[in-house]
């Protein structure tokens, strides 16, 4: 953490698209590597997992889904809740322009978000 308020050594907004910036700092490395070795051992754990488990696990007996189920089944409702996400962000032009109809329906103002360089001064 102290790396992290040392300086900043890049820094990219994309204001296209509903994104955070992405700033660099002299952290980044060690970021990286972090990252890097957690995702690495995370795999290594699992292979360890599910080979340790089915070695304790006679052939034909119902305990072998556990192993399964306990690695596989976080990742497939991941993907399941990706989905909705995915039509929220293809519909969310669609959304925004539906609910401005409706609040100028009610004559509720529009609010419109300012920019971060208009909040500057």
């Amino acid at each position: 953490m102290a790396l992290e308020d040392t300086s900043i050594v890049s820094y990219r907004n994309f204001p296209d698209k509903r994104k955070s910036p992405s700033i660099k700092s002299t952290h980044f490395l060690y970021q990286n590597l972090l990252e890097g070795f957690a995702g690495f051992s995370t795999i290594l754990v699992l292979y360890i997992y599910i080979s340790e488990s089915l070695k304790q696990v006679a052939p034909g007996d119902v305990a072998i889904l556990t192993p399964f189920i306990l690695t596989v089944l976080p990742i497939f409702v991941t993907g399941l809740f990706g989905i909705p996400m995915i039509l929220y962000e293809k519909l969310l032009p669609d959304i925004i322009l539906n609910v401005q109809k409706t609040l100028k329906d009610f004559n509720f103002p529009i609010i419109k978000i300012p920019d971060f360089n208009d909040l500057k001064n």
